[in-house]
């Protein structure tokens, strides 16, 4: 005779405790977070501190080749006390802004459109998946020898990168709406772009952010392609004419100028992340 065995559900954490835990002990997150943080610190300052013996203790690369980090450290005063470097920097960044806000604009329309519809799932999304999967690079020699060498072609190619993440996150945020906060929605009347604007895009917002987070970084990557590809102007043109030069302590401190402006980015979408959708965090 056999015996029934029983199965029981594992229990399921609850955001809302969760939310209710951090706040009944505040202290214990924020030091969890320094904790984290002086960890990171200190790991930064010993892989530093290794370098610099390695190349001016120990001599095992000529610095022309593998400047250490004093070096690079010069380069930079000395790169951030150019008068033209400013006017570098905004560049790339302002051909970032303005090819994310047209991915974000493309990306979450044709998103929701997509997400929505049934027809066009079956239809477009295929099509949208391919072009993805095509290696964006490839495209930008043909969009330098399209756009010229100005602005246009550098904000395409941050375009052509940030668009498919928030796109492709849109879609994936519609498919996942709770059904029956459509049948509700539907139930008081609500259809169409009413139904798209008040019920679907607000619970694919943490989606659409987390996409939006993608595009900056990627599209980032599209403006420093551009301006090393084609270009007199920006941040990879500098990285370009330093490489060019052999001048390895330079590349490496505009290297430090780009991660420095990529993580500002991110965290700036960070922050809208967490003030827009808290919840999602």
């Amino acid at each position: 005779m056999s015996v029934p065995t029983t199965f029981e559900r594992p229990p399921t954490l609850d955001p809302a405790a969760i939310e209710a835990f951090h706040a009944r002990h505040p202290g214990r997150v924020a030091d969890d977070r320094r904790r984290w943080r002086v960890i990171v610190a200190v790991e930064v300052i010993l892989i530093l501190a290794i370098w610099e013996l390695a190349i001016s203790g120990f001599h095992l690369v000529r610095p022309v080749f593998m400047p250490p980090p004093s070096g690079i450290l010069a380069s930079l005063g000395e790169l951030l006390a150019r008068a033209s470097f400013p006017n570098h920097v905004m560049y790339s960044v302002g051909n970032l802004i303005v090819g994310v806000l047209l991915a974000t604009i493309v990306g979450v329309s044709v998103g929701l459109a997509v997400g929505w519809s049934r027809f066009l799932d079956v239809t477009v999304s295929p099509i949208i998946w391919t072009i993805y999967s095509v290696p964006k690079v490839a495209f930008a020699p043909l969009v330098i020898l399209a756009l010229g060498l100005g602005a246009a072609s550098k904000v395409f190619l941050v375009f052509l990168l940030g668009v498919f993440p928030v796109c492709l996150n849109t879609i994936e945020g519609v498919r996942t709406v709770d059904p029956s906060l459509i049948r509700a929605a539907r139930v008081f009347g609500t259809s169409g772009i009413r139904m798209l604007w008040t019920i679907v895009l607000p619970a694919t917002l943490p989606f659409i952010l987390v996409g939006i987070r993608r595009a900056v970084a990627l599209g980032f990557i599209g403006a420093m392609l551009g301006e090393f590809i084609g270009g007199n102007t920006g941040v990879g043109y500098l990285l370009k004419r330093a490489a060019q030069e052999f001048q390895m302590d330079e590349a490496l401190a505009i290297v430090v100028v780009m991660i420095v402006v990529a993580n500002v980015g991110l965290l700036i979408t960070d922050q809208v992340h967490r003030r827009v959708a808290p919840w999602a965090r």
